[in-house]
């Protein structure tokens, strides 16, 4: 009997453990989902300024290219 009490708490230890694991991956999944998110909108910025800078190049070739 007593064998089986001891069985049964190192289950639930480790059934335990198991929980307290599975919390923390969920938390660090959500802190990369807010840190994923955040570089998104960060970098928004960025490629509107190339979008615009790469429409300047092309409208300055065009404008060249009509000059010859």
């Amino acid at each position: 009997m007593k064998k089986a009490i001891n069985k049964h708490k190192a289950y639930h230890n480790v059934l335990q453990r198991l929980r307290d694991k599975k919390a923390i991956v969920e938390v660090e999944s959500k802190n990369l989902k807010i840190a994923y998110t955040s570089l998104k909108d960060d970098m928004r910025g960025p490629v509107f300024q190339l979008s615009f800078i790469k429409k300047e190049i092309y409208l300055a070739y065009n404008e060249m290219d009509s000059l010859k």
